[in-house]
């Protein structure tokens, strides 16, 4: 992925915080790493480059909405760097906050693929 030190670096940042780095999480990070990243030293690159593709930006906000419900709870904390990173991305509040409570209804079954698409169309259309 052309924007894999972004991703892994926010991922790590949404990871702690609220001040815990469960095995979840660490799993979850892991996994990306392993699907996104050919070169390991790219991720020593510095250089943060927010994409300019719409795609670009939503996989990275949809990593980071599922890197929330992976340790079953998303506490205030984890609701506001959220926030800041979609906006970051150039995303619309209203459509973080959509998907961020889509995120929270839907944490102890499984999110059915509709539902953030759903979000997503309403506000990018």
């Amino acid at each position: 992925m052309k924007y894999s030190n972004l991703l892994i670096n926010l991922l790590y940042q949404m990871a702690f915080a609220d001040g815990q780095f469960t095995e979840n999480e660490k799993t979850f990070i892991s996994e990306v790493i392993d699907q996104h990243v050919d070169d390991p030293d790219v991720l020593l690159n510095n250089d943060v480059v927010i994409p300019t593709e719409e795609k670009d930006r939503m996989t990275i906000l949809y990593y980071l909405l599922f890197l929330l419900r992976v340790d079953n709870k998303i506490n205030e904390s984890e609701k506001q760097i959220a926030h800041k990173f979609g906006l970051m991305l150039g995303f619309r509040e209203e459509m973080i906050t959509s998907m961020l409570a889509i995120m929270e209804q839907h944490m102890d079954q499984k999110l059915p693929d509709e539902k953030l698409i759903t979000v997503v169309r309403q506000y990018l259309n």
